[in-house]
């Protein structure tokens, strides 16, 4: 199995346990409402968890203040792969993928473009991501995954650069 599955929980993971009672839930509406489960939240409208066919959705945060309000953005990732779902079946998920990221090393000052198409100076940050993996239909955690580094050390081509508020930093992504 990839690493995704293995950390999904592989074929070796026990039955999925049943929602906590005391965690709140909501019915997703589409594909981005589901990082809400990465918010010790459950989603009544999930598939069930089949340990031999996880369906992963990734969702990931940087937490740049201790305590801030955290939300968690969908990832493009996995649309093709036998673990992955695309957002229009998202009800087929039956994992989410919580990556919580921090701040990592020294920031690089790089060039890039403006909305406006001006060229501006931004901070490139690299990122430590935390990977948890949560039962969407029941909010439990499955597994804890390896943690995932950015590299930050190069800029990206300022050709691709779009930055859109140069006085916040960009976040090196993996």
């Amino acid at each position: 199995p990839s690493e995704e599955e293995s950390a999904a929980g592989g074929s070796d993971a026990e039955e999925s346990p049943s929602a906590d009672p005391d965690l709140p839930s909501f019915e997703a509406e589409d594909a981005y409402e589901m990082g809400q489960v990465c918010e010790e939240e459950f989603m009544r409208n999930a598939a069930d968890y089949d340990a031999a066919d996880p369906r992963v959705a990734p969702f990931s945060v940087i937490a740049t203040e201790e305590g801030a309000d955290l939300e968690y953005q969908s990832e493009y990732a996995g649309y093709g792969e036998q673990w992955g779902v695309d957002a229009d079946r998202f009800e087929e998920t039956s994992v989410i993928m919580c990556m919580t990221g921090t701040p990592k090393g020294e920031a690089n000052t790089c060039e890039g473009t403006d909305i406006d198409e001006k060229t501006v100076n931004y901070e490139f940050q690299g990122v430590e991501y935390a990977v948890t993996f949560v039962e969407a239909a029941t909010g439990a955690v499955l597994a804890e995954g390896d943690p995932i580094e950015t590299d930050a050390s190069t800029c990206p081509d300022p050709e691709y650069a779009l930055v859109f508020d140069a006085d916040v930093p960009t976040f090196a992504r993996d």
